[in-house]
């Protein structure tokens, strides 16, 4: 990060070394010893200001986890720091907590915070919060299960070896944070997200435009569009890729709307597959279910935000694949199981339609595609393009 900054300006970076606090593994004393080493941070920042005469106003707080709280600490004991930003603030004894201990909109002129590895569960399934503690609180891809950290701890250990990839297994998401930041340091894409009330509606397609809050650049440039005197507590959402470079410069909301005739019955995915093709690029073939998906009635809809890196342009068609569920039982069965289920499969599960909504600042743009129920072929990539419907 120290690198990326320099790189884009001349700046005096200031890396803070916490490590006979933070590397231990009681993490009741770490969490306490935010308190010490932003008091420390404070006083540092105050020698700083009378020495060379150095407006707080200038000075950029950039926190990680438990840092981001070390960080809102010394700006509650100094006022009038210019910005805090919280990457992946983390959780356990933070969240739900009043201002006085954790990071908040207070503790500086500006305050935004990433998040990465929240648990909207609050079972301790994630290392960073998921409250807004900022002027702006970005949430990309819900602000957890990022795209990419799915992998299991075998995968990571073959690719990285056995601490390397253990360490990642652990903390993936929660370093995510850290990556987008620095990314978005240099990058010329715009990382825009967009306000809405939670991640679901976001899903929905309910949130597709800036509305009357506007939308922000998340990362290094969040506070370029901020005013004073706006509403605190601001939520926006994005999407991102699953690898470097992260950011995605376009959103797309898709329903699809599935159907199987009466006498078919409950037919599962375990994953579908979607690109969409526009006259410019296409996305990444992107998975779209954390979760299988249940095709239970005569028909049902399913919503998904697709990101893509560059604009594509106008949409000219996709293509889909649907990846059948099977439980430990067919699995067991092998080849012939997979042959059995997907045999059925194809002559159940009809694709009626598509609704592409492309995100835009006041208006997005809407693509339909009238598949006039055509089978939806197991483990079958197929291509369905706008100007012929789905012929």
């Amino acid at each position: 990060m120290k690198d990326a900054i320099l790189y884009r300006e001349e700046a005096n970076v200031i890396l803070v070394d916490w490590a006979g606090g933070s590397q231990t593994l009681d993490y009741t004393q770490a969490a306490s010893d935010t308190r010490v080493v932003g008091s420390e941070l404070a006083r540092f920042i105050i020698f700083i200001k009378y020495l060379k005469d150095y407006p707080e106003e200038r000075f950029h707080l950039i926190g990680h986890s438990l840092g981001s709280h070390i960080a809102g600490q010394a700006g509650k004991l100094w006022k009038g720091i210019g910005r805090i930003t919280g990457l992946d603030p983390a959780y356990p004894f933070f969240e739900g907590k009043p201002p006085e201990v954790r990071l908040d909109p207070t503790d500086a002129i500006f305050v935004d915070a990433i998040h990465t590895d929240g648990d909207a569960t609050h079972k301790l399934a994630g290392f960073g919060m998921m409250d807004p503690v900022g002027h702006l609180d970005f949430y990309p891809n819900g602000g957890m299960d990022q795209p990419g950290c799915g992998e299991s701890l075998f995968e990571y250990v073959r690719d990285q070896g056995v601490w390397g990839g253990g360490e990642t297994f652990v903390v993936c998401n929660h370093l995510r944070a850290v990556l987008l930041f620095i990314e978005s340091i240099n990058s010329d894409c715009p990382w825009k997200a967009y306000p809405c009330s939670d991640f679901q509606p976001f899903v929905d397609g309910k949130c597709m435009t800036c509305g009357d809050v506007g939308c922000y650049s998340m990362g290094y440039d969040a506070d370029k569009a901020y005013t004073a005197g706006s509403p605190v507590n601001i939520k926006l959402y994005m999407t991102t890729a699953d690898s470097y470079p992260f950011c995605h410069e376009e959103l797309h909301h898709v329903k699809l709307s599935l159907s199987k005739p009466p006498d078919c019955e409950e037919y599962k995915a375990e994953q579908l597959y979607l690109r969409l093709r526009g006259d410019n690029k296409s996305t990444e073939n992107t998975p779209l279910l954390k979760d299988h998906l249940s095709l239970e009635h005569k028909r049902d809809n399913f919503e998904f935000i697709v990101g893509s890196r560059k604009g594509i342009g106008s949409i000219r068609g996709l293509d889909l694949r649907w990846k059948p569920y099977s439980d430990n039982i067919l699995s067991s069965l092998g080849v012939f199981a997979e042959w059995l289920f997907a045999s059925d499969l194809g002559t159940c599960v009809k694709l009626d339609k598509v609704r592409v909504n492309t995100a835009g600042d006041v208006n997005g743009t809407t693509t339909e595609v009238v598949c006039t129920r055509r089978d939806l072929q197991p483990d079958i990539t197929q291509t369905f393009q706008v100007e012929e419907g789905c012929l």
